[in-house]
C-alpha cells in the first residue's frame, strides 16, 4: 500500500494516527484509524516500517505501550507490550528487531516477536545501556545506544562493538536512529553532537 502518515490531535482533539494517499497543497487526511480496541483515539509515540509492515506504539492507559502492526494501513493487530517507548524498528536475517530502552525484542514473525535474552552490551557493565536505534543494510545489522557505541552483525548473534566508547569533552555521545544514504555510507544521529558516518 502507499500511503503516508502521520500522528496529531485533530481540531476536534482527537489525537492518533491519520493518513493520506497524496501530498498535495490541499492534504485530506483519514483518520483517526484503527477502531476502540486498537489504536483509534490514542497517543502515538512511534511509527516504523519492517519488511512491509507498518508498526506503531501508543501510550497504554495503565503505563507502559502497546505495539501494533498493520499490513494494510488499515487492520492493527497488538503484538507487544512494553514497558518503555519502542525507539526503532528493523528486518533482518529473516527476523524483525523493535528496540524499546534497553531491550530487544525480535522474532520471524511480527505477531510473536520476543525479547531477546542475550542482548548486546558492553564488557565493563551487567545490563545493557539503553539503544538508540537499529538498522538493516544488505548484510549487516547496525545497532546504537545512547553511551558511545556502535554495534554491528552478520549473524544476529555475534557482535562488534567500537573499541571504546565514543566521547566529546569527557561526555559519552548518544548516539540515536541510523539513516541509510547508500551501501557505502550511513548516518547517524546523535542527541545534540551531530552525526556521525560509518562508511565502507
Amino acid at each position: 500500500f502507499l500511503k503516508y502518515f502521520s500522528s496529531f490531535f485533530n481540531d476536534s482533539g482527537a489525537a492518533g494516527l491519520y493518513s493520506t494517499s497524496s501530498l498535495s497543497s490541499s492534504i485530506v487526511w483519514d483518520g483517526p484509524l484503527g477502531t476502540d480496541s486498537d489504536i483509534k483515539d490514542k497517543q502515538v509515540t512511534g511509527l516504523f516500517t519492517a519488511n512491509g509492515y507498518l508498526i506503531v506504539s501508543t501510550v497504554n492507559s495503565d503505563g507502559g505501550y502497546d505495539v501494533y502492526y498493520s499490513s494494510d494501513g488499515t487492520n492493527f493487530v497488538k503484538t507487544l507490550f512494553t514497558p518503555q517507548k519502542l525507539t526503532d524498528a528493523t528486518y533482518f536475517n529473516g527476523e524483525y528487531w523493535l528496540i524499546s530502552g534497553n531491550s530487544i525484542y525480535r522474532g520471524s514473525d511480527i505477531a510473536a516477536v520476543s525479547e531477546d535474552s542475550n542482548p548486546p552490551k558492553p564488557s565493563t557493565v551487567s545490563i545493557p545501556p539503553i539503544y538508540g536505534g537499529v538498522l538493516a543494510s544488505g548484510s549487516t545489522l547496525y545497532l546504537t545506544d545512547k553511551v558511545g557505541n556502535i554495534y554491528s552483525t552478520t549473524d544476529g548473534t555475534t557482535w562488534n562493538i567500537t573499541p571504546d566508547p565514543i566521547e566529546v569533552s569527557g561526555q559519552k555521545v548518544p548516539f540515536g536512529k541510523l539513516f541509510k544514504v547508500s551501501d557505502s555510507l550511513i548516518f547517524v544521529a546523535t542527541d545534540g553532537y551531530g552525526f556521525y558516518r560509518i562508511t565502507g
